[in-house]
């Protein structure tokens, strides 16, 4: 067992455009169920838009207790809230299919990707990680790939329906709401880059916790056996614990920077209400226009909030993301060899072969010859650590010799396929 937690995953370039855009791909084979979910956000934003507008009409019609005005206005009422309830069906469900077709074919890519991965890969990244990345790190792509998309859309939708609306009631006014936006935008970035940054180092620890946890588990019989029961208590109460420290981080971030975006929305709807009262910015507003103005004001302050907190599940993804598609471009193990015989007669060389392990300097195995006839039984006697395994795990190439030549019925094990090899 290793004796030691492994390091945290270096952390992803700064900018995620690149990785999203890629993540985004992924999409283009369920074109048409995405724009059907488009369609539902466009239409949850234009309901949503209508409500505040309504609100004129509303003020209209207590005025004006009319049987017309009571007939339009509560079909207007149900009208907008079945376009409203259409509209979010549409756009749930269709970028859940998205999302979740999405992720069946990313973990596909990476499972295969895997499975062609050379002994090198597998021996510098711990089990426990890799299955972490199939698993916790896929569905943390999930998130920013359906939750965050429907949310980005659909408020997004209904911030620019409602700065619409208000900009076509009383620009000047709108104006004065905007003054807040450099601010928000700046705390937007702050908090994106840190959350990037954290839901980086959450991944790694979750890797290191599920192979501690692997480890100890497939382990337990040695572990007890030599007492490490405390020892391995001990290392998971640390990555456990590493684990705990960067997800409260990332809970502060985001609990300071939702309350901080409220505050500066509210401040805005102040300055209107306090500017509106000035005639001369007031202009010609009927009292039906600004009711419905101001509602359109204070409902952006859903959205904007639901934009901002959802930054933290698209920097999980991105990150989540980044480090799925590293393990995706890695190189495959060599295949140049294309001999492939039918059966061997099994007559095995060995000619001064010698091995080191990559970034080691010193050899493993050193110009080793062996003659070994086909039929033949032998034994590799040895202490631990002298080279026996990896001298077995040379013929079926899990490694490539540095030096002289495996030779099997006088082929080079080089000139091989490697599947026609393997299958000996």
């Amino acid at each position: 067992m290793s004796s030691s937690i492994p390091e945290p995953l270096k952390t992803p370039p700064a900018g995620s455009w690149t990785t999203y855009k890629r993540l985004l791909t992924y999409v283009k084979p369920f074109w048409l169920a995405f724009s059907l979910a488009v369609l539902g956000n466009v239409l949850y934003a234009a309901a949503s838009t209508g409500m505040a507008a309504a609100m004129e009409y509303v003020i209209t019609a207590i005025e004006n207790p009319t049987s017309q005005n009571r007939v339009l206005l509560t079909g207007l009422i149900v009208g907008v809230f079945a376009l409203r309830g259409l509209g979010t069906f549409f756009s749930q469900y269709f970028i859940s299919y998205v999302g979740r077709n999405v992720i069946n074919a990313l973990r596909n890519d990476v499972f295969d990707r895997m499975m062609t991965l050379p002994s090198r890969y597998f021996d510098e990244n711990a089990a426990g990680r890799l299955v972490s990345k199939l698993t916790f790190n896929v569905e943390q792509v999930a998130e920013a790939a359906t939750n965050a998309i429907t949310i980005t859309l659909r408020e997004g939708l209904t911030i620019v329906g409602l700065l619409g609306f208000m900009i076509y009631t009383n620009w000047k006014l709108t104006l004065v709401f905007l003054t807040v936006g450099p601010v928000i935008g700046f705390v937007v970035s702050y908090a994106s880059k840190r959350f990037r940054k954290i839901s980086k180092r959450i991944q790694g620890s979750m890797g290191d916790i599920t192979h501690v946890a692997t480890e100890s588990i497939s382990g337990y019989r040695v572990v007890r056996t030599f007492g490490g029961a405390d020892y391995e208590r001990d290392r998971f109460r640390q990555v456990s614990a590493r684990n705990l420290k960067q997800s409260l981080k990332m809970a502060s971030t985001q609990a300071i920077s939702v309350p901080v975006i409220q505050v500066l929305v509210a401040i805005a709807i102040a300055a209107l209400v306090w500017t509106m009262l000035a005639p001369e910015i007031r202009g010609e507003m009927t009292t039906g226009q600004l009711i419905a103005f101001i509602t359109a004001a204070t409902t952006m302050a859903k959205p904007i909030r639901q934009v901002t907190s959802i930054h933290s599940k698209i920097q999980k993804g991105v990150a989540a993301a980044y480090d799925v598609f590293e393990t995706m471009d890695e190189q495959p193990e060599k295949d140049g060899g294309t001999h492939a015989p039918g059966r061997v007669e099994g007559h095995i060389e060995f000619d001064q072969v010698s091995f080191r392990y990559r970034d080691q300097l010193d050899n493993v195995l050193d110009e080793i010859s062996i003659d070994l006839p086909a039929g033949q039984s032998v034994a590799l006697v040895g202490r631990s650590g002298s080279g026996k395994s990896t001298l077995v795990s040379l013929l079926p190439r899990f490694y490539d010799y540095t030096g002289g030549d495996i030779r099997v019925d006088g082929h080079s094990l080089m000139g091989f396929s490697l599947e026609a090899l393997r299958a000996q």
